[in-house]
């Protein structure tokens, strides 16, 4: 291989994350995707089957706010395996029990613990009592240069092997390990908040990262993505359990947001939280993730820009409704175009315009302690 694919490989600091996704993209054939903090700064689900072109990573790396780059593990990545300890005991003990393994695997240091790499014939996704398995299309993990949103910077320790080769088989000493089980003595609710929700469903650290703030004047929208998510998944939280999770939250806010009391953060919060009488949880974020492949029919197949996403959007949120209309704010549509809300408005009344969308109910705004409502649709799209 060229020399110049491989060298922003080889740790150089002159080299910009871009050169890093394209050399990991070239030297390597894995799928490589921008992130904001530990989110994906865009949609990813398009890549999780196919690599991403030049043309497009150009594209997703310009997008401003970039922080680090991502690979999805599987197969799409060569059958990328990436074992996952969460903090440095669990790793050094288990690199003392298998020095061979230790040295000769491709290793990252995180921000609390290590990533370990190899390959597995066959997807799967496994968790531990001390990390993850992550080798299949659903997950990413984070390259090295990236920076957590703790200020931490992924750093390879072992480096890959850059004749492009593949990588060694993951062995089993990281693949059978002791699966994440209840606790003998479990302790209450009062003791411990997250252990009623510590479950594959309520995976609380992804949850937390992809609603970190990337800087200063995001808290506030960060903090209702936090809530909304929440409520989607865990509506019957209790008070001690919703204050521990936004403590973490807050804890990892706190380099990237200008207020720093976490009193202030908390009442922000319980005013979200009683805002969203209609949460779409992990389902807007669904929708969002499909909305990129449809294609669109009818009156809606000319249009183009954020109009087409938006209608693409509205549709795959109508499939998630069934028959039933689905609720859409002009400042949550705004988010995901990335554009303002008054923008976003005017773009759903051109759908209302054309008949593509039909207004159910509008939505109530939020003022003082009441709660608001995000307006009601239903996508209609005629031929």
């Amino acid at each position: 291989m060229a020399p110049s694919i491989l060298s922003p490989l080889l740790g150089s600091g002159n080299s910009s994350l871009l050169d890093r996704a394209l050399a990991y993209d070239a030297a390597l054939g894995w799928s490589i995707i921008a992130v904001i903090g530990k989110r994906a700064a865009g949609l990813w689900r398009p890549f999780q089957d196919r690599l991403a072109d030049e043309a497009t990573l150009r594209k997703m790396f310009a997008r401003p706010g970039v922080t680090g780059l991502a690979v999805i593990t599987g197969q799409v990545s060569g059958g990328l395996a990436v074992r996952d300890f969460d903090d440095t005991d669990a790793y050094h003990a288990w690199a003392s029990a298998n020095p061979e393994n230790a040295a000769r695997l491709p290793t990252v240091q995180t921000s609390r613990g290590y990533h370990v790499y190899g390959r597995l014939d066959a997807e799967q996704y496994l968790t531990f009592d001390d990390g993850e398995l992550r080798a299949d299309s659903r997950h990413y993990v984070l390259l090295p240069p990236s920076q957590h949103p703790d200020g931490a910077v992924y750093t390879w320790v072992n480096p890959l092997p850059l004749d492009g080769g593949p990588l060694p088989l993951l062995p089993q000493s990281l693949v059978e390990g002791q699966p994440r089980q209840p606790t003998d003595n479990p302790r209450t609710t009062q003791d411990n908040p997250l252990q009623p929700i510590a479950c594959a469903q309520a995976n609380l650290t992804n949850l937390i990262g992809s609603t970190l703030p990337p800087g200063p004047g995001h808290r506030n929208r960060c903090l209702f993505r936090l809530a909304r998510s929440l409520k989607g998944i865990m509506l019957d939280a209790t008070p001690d359990q919703l204050r521990a999770i936004v403590q973490d939250w807050h804890r990892q806010a706190l380099p990237h947001i200008g207020t720093k009391d976490f009193g202030t953060s908390w009442a922000d919060f319980i005013f979200a939280w009683g805002a969203i009488k209609h949460p779409g949880g992990m389902s807007f974020n669904a929708a969002t993730e499909t909305a990129e492949g449809i294609v669109l029919e009818g009156v809606a197949a000319s249009y183009d820009g954020h109009l087409r996403r938006l209608a693409a959007l509205c549709a795959a949120l109508q499939a998630q409704r069934g028959e039933g209309p689905f609720f859409l704010g002009c400042r949550e549509a705004g988010e995901y175009l990335g554009i303002g809300k008054t923008q976003a408005w005017r773009l759903l009344r051109a759908l209302m315009f054309d008949g593509v969308l039909e207004l159910v109910e509008n939505g109530i705004k939020a003022c003082g302690s009441a709660p608001g409502k995000a307006t009601e649709w239903r996508f209609i799209n005629p031929e």
